[in-house]
């Protein structure tokens, strides 16, 4: 099976595939989205979006569905639990950050809104929607370890730590977040998963925790 990740360098939802690419040990060429005409790009991403991958010549987008297409096709090292339940509660929280909060979040969204908002009105925006909704998705976190949902790390966790820094790189105080910044100290200290991670995010949790 022959699989190219478009990416750019930035984007939290093509750190997510990434990570699942790297945790599951999948070989993979990764495509810089920048470097492919818009053709190209809407070969494989019908809405023109990282990250999208091509598998053996087919074009899939969207980053939840490409993560449980990867969890499907090759199961070692599973990012869903097998306890029907907490599968669902997996795809939840993913959804919840996917859809409710990054959507709404992306910078796209609050410029074809204010056309005329400056970088720093922008950060604002972001900034206050990310703060709004973490406190109602933090309830739905952490009951039976320090993971995000059960005891193992899972999609929940590929799409939540990517989001909160993001959150922290557009102005979102880490104090107000006392739970979420333990949280990230788990993940950064738990070297199976997070030598997977991208390198980006890596080092932005890094200089987070200094």
């Amino acid at each position: 099976m022959k699989i190219e990740l478009l990416h750019t360098v930035g984007s939290n939802c093509a750190q997510r595939v990434l990570w699942a690419l790297q945790y599951k040990k999948i070989p993979h060429t990764r495509i810089d989205f920048d470097h492919l005409s818009e053709a190209e790009i809407l070969r494989v991403s019908p809405f023109g979006k990282v990250p999208a991958i091509s598998v053996d010549g087919r074009g899939l987008a969207e980053s939840m569905a490409i993560v449980e297409f990867l969890d499907e096709a090759f199961p070692e090292k599973p990012l869903l639990p097998k306890d029907m339940f907490q599968r669902g509660k997996v795809r939840e929280v993913a959804l919840l950050v996917d859809g409710t909060i990054h959507a709404v979040q992306n910078s796209k969204v609050s410029k074809f809104f204010h056309p005329e908002a400056t970088k720093d009105e922008v950060f604002s925006y972001r900034a206050k929607w990310i703060t709004r909704w973490l406190p109602k998705l933090e309830p739905l976190l952490f009951h039976n370890s320090e993971w995000a949902i059960g005891s193992s790390f899972s999609m929940a966790d590929i799409f939540i730590v990517p989001l909160f820094v993001k959150g922290l790189f557009v102005g979102v105080e880490l104090a107000q977040f006392p739970r979420f910044k333990r949280y990230l100290a788990h993940c950064a200290s738990n070297a199976d998963a997070w030598s997977c991670a991208p390198t980006e995010l890596r080092i932005s949790v890094a200089k987070t925790l200094s």
